[in-house]
């Protein structure tokens, strides 16, 4: 290696370290700040911070300024204003409903988790009132017994105790029932918010994840991946789509990325993370793969659409695939990963589509 390539070596890895020290006072930097101001700690508001420490959205930054100096209160409603003006303006008329749906949800369910909450901690006050009502008759009872000179005498007091001892198993059963029911119907408002969760991530014609999801599982490598774990990342892209779509129409183009989106399913490992990029366009981030080992699984997914073939009008039309491949490497953000994958995409359509490319 010569001396300037080998200064050029050096160079690149001291930005690296910078960066990797940078991200991590950067974290460091939004989580304490989110807990001083007692923010919830979101994934919508810590990218929030973490971008205005990190000095990467200038918009953002003007923003918060602005509130800071003003000493505003950073409310659920002013951070969800936040992320509504600056992270959703890209997403399509469909991803905006989604995401409506989900804070929605997330409110709704909220709410209700909230006066589920309430109603079982009056029921435990009342509970604890009638408890100690029936302790002090117990003691009542029992300076009774002591003093009884009859038989008789005790033998009502015992009546008595069964009495009252009925009433207050009967009211406790009673409060235990409610509260089983309260812990049901709270266990039943999380499952209903995984649903429209799961809704807002996935994409509606392949019922991969969609464009949201793919980003979001990015990020999250890049702010969880403290171990240096291997992944990868391919961007795979049906060739002559439009083409498809324009001889056999529309529907015919839906059931195309349907059956590709089955097939993508079918071949890739389980810890591999496939969705619908855009259009024609999908994206797959296989964690704990090096770049050779997403290659193959991408050799494989071409070979599987390459003997698929789609039946038109009593017609089988086959369809190839392109692939571009990385792997992501020390220092890199999603911006950087999804630009080498792209820019493999773009080499591998120009060198004749229906291959594989590497960058």
């Amino acid at each position: 290696m010569g001396g300037e390539a080998l200064q050029a070596t050096m160079t690149n890895n001291e930005n690296s370290k910078k960066t990797a020290l940078s991200s991590r006072k950067t974290v460091k930097q939004a989580i304490s700040f989110l807990s001083e101001k007692r923010i919830p700690m979101t994934p919508d508001n810590y990218r929030i911070w973490y971008d205005y420490f990190k000095n990467d959205h200038e918009e953002i930054r003007k923003e918060l300024d602005d509130l800071l100096n003003k000493k505003s209160a950073f409310t659920p409603a002013v951070m969800e204003g936040l992320y509504k003006r600056h992270y959703t303006r890209d997403l399509t008329t469909e991803a905006r409903k989604k995401l409506a749906t989900e804070i929605k949800a997330t409110q709704a369910a909220s709410k209700r988790a909230a006066n589920l909450l309430a109603n079982a901690l009056k029921e435990i006050i009342n509970s604890s009132q009638s408890t100690s009502g029936y302790g002090d008759k117990l003691q009542n009872y029992l300076t009774e017994i002591e003093s009884a000179e009859k038989i008789e005498d005790i033998g009502d007091v015992l009546s008595l105790l069964v009495k009252d001892t009925a009433e207050a198993t009967k009211t406790n059963d009673s409060i235990r029932e409610k509260l089983l029911k309260s812990s049901q119907q709270l266990s039943q408002l999380g499952d209903e918010l995984a649903e429209a969760k799961k809704e807002a991530h996935t994409d509606n014609l392949t019922q991969l994840g969609n464009r949201r999801h793919f980003d979001e599982k990015l990020i999250e490598h890049f702010e969880r991946n403290s171990t240096g774990k291997a992944c990868s990342l391919m961007m795979l892209d049906i060739d002559y789509f439009k083409k498809f779509n324009d001889t056999y129409g529309h529907l015919m183009g839906d059931r195309l990325l349907t059956t590709f989106g089955m097939e993508l399913k079918q071949v890739l490992p389980k810890e591999a993370i496939p969705c619908r990029y855009g259009g024609e366009e999908f994206a797959v981030i296989l964690h704990g793969s090096n770049l050779a080992a997403c290659e193959t699984e991408a050799e494989k997914i071409r070979k599987a659409i390459d003997k698929t073939a789609i039946t038109v009008r009593g017609k089988a039309v086959s369809v190839t695939l392109s692939t571009g491949v990385t792997e992501l490497i020390s220092g890199d953000t999603a911006e950087t990963a999804i630009g080498r994958a792209d820019k493999a995409l773009y080499h591998a359509k120009e060198n004749g589509r229906n291959q594989v490319h590497t960058e």
